[in-house]
């Protein structure tokens, strides 16, 4: 999945597991 904060902030779990 892609959360909004993907692109702004990659603070959420989700975000950490694609970001990172």
């Amino acid at each position: 999945e892609l959360p909004v904060n993907f692109y702004a902030l990659n603070l959420t779990a989700d975000n950490i597991n694609i970001g990172y």
